[in-house]
């Protein structure tokens, strides 16, 4: 798959080969000396080269050339989980399970609120209170949030934690608004 944009054309396919760099030395300044990055690692000399490197970046996962199982380990559109999720997922389930719009925030927002978090609980807990607490969707919070936690301990092998239906008490709370710190959240979610 080619993308032109701005007179660029990046291959889908180039991308999923290129290494990750993070050497300065390993990516010269462009003539204005103005670098835009990093973004996966990348610095990029233009911000038409960045726009093109992401939507190519976006083509692949919407091809599912890259995705849950296919980029490595934390990989940065995990947002900081091993093994994460990606926001066309997260808006995909609560679509599955009811909704139609978001309400508020943002789901990208969310995922780099939780990246922002230490350990899988935390991050888990930001999903949670940014889904369920902020009511991100017009339906199906609770639902999505759940099946978010469990579709990340699910690709991450967790098995500690509470039982779905603790899970769902806990997240029924943090809608109602009983809980609101991250770390209560994460607490009750980790059973301890």
């Amino acid at each position: 798959m080619a993308l032109g944009v701005f007179g660029f054309t990046v291959n889908a396919a180039a991308v999923a080969r290129w290494s990750r760099k993070t050497s300065d030395a390993l990516v010269p300044a462009g003539p204005l000396q103005e670098r835009f990055g990093p973004f996966d690692g990348l610095y990029f000399n233009s911000r038409a080269e960045l726009d093109a490197y992401v939507r190519a970046r976006r083509g692949q996962l919407l091809a599912g050339e890259v995705g849950p199982g296919k980029l490595p380990r934390n990989a940065p559109e995990f947002r900081g989980f091993a093994q994460g999720i990606m926001p066309e997922e997260i808006s995909s389930i609560n679509r599955n399970l009811g909704g139609v719009v978001n309400l508020t925030g943002d789901v990208s927002t969310s995922l780099a609120n939780a990246a922002r978090r230490e350990g899988f609980w935390n991050k888990s807990a930001t999903l949670v209170r940014d889904i369920a607490g902020r009511h991100m969707f017009n339906d199906a919070n609770k639902r999505t949030a759940q099946a978010v936690v469990e579709e990340l301990m699910r690709r991450n092998a967790v098995t500690s934690g509470i039982t779905s239906d603790q899970m769902r008490k806990v997240i029924q709370r943090v809608a109602t608004g009983e809980l609101r710190e991250i770390d209560d959240i994460a607490r009750a979610l980790r059973g301890f």
